[in-house]
């Protein structure tokens, strides 16, 4: 048996980037890589939504919400951001500046 390709993208990254992590919510797909961008994307036709540049400095990590319905990232940076896919952005936002927790809530 051979598998079939259905779809291909690049994602438009830039030259020399690659990714750390994928995720899939209910009705899309987000990719992090080493630009230390957040890359939305439909997973029908892998074709790009839109980006968040510099969503960390140094992100590290992409995880889908329990509910499946936002994204959670964490960076280098010592934040912990949780995005709101409809508006694609942080609505939360929690950071730990030298062993200083701060939380906050960000307007989208």
């Amino acid at each position: 048996m051979t598998a079939k390709q259905l779809a291909s993208s690049g994602l438009s990254l830039p030259n020399d980037t690659y990714i750390y992590s994928l995720a899939r919510t209910t009705t899309l797909c987000a990719a992090i890589s080493s630009d230390d961008s957040l890359r939305y994307f439909d997973p029908a036709n892998l074709s790009l939504m839109h980006t968040v540049s510099k969503a960390h400095e140094g992100i590290t990590c992409l995880k889908a919400t329990s509910d499946g319905k936002g994204l959670v990232t964490a960076g280098r940076d010592g934040t912990v951001r949780c995005w709101d896919e409809r508006a694609k952005s942080a609505g939360v936002q929690m950071a730990d500046r030298m062993f200083s927790a701060s939380f906050s809530l960000v307007a989208a």
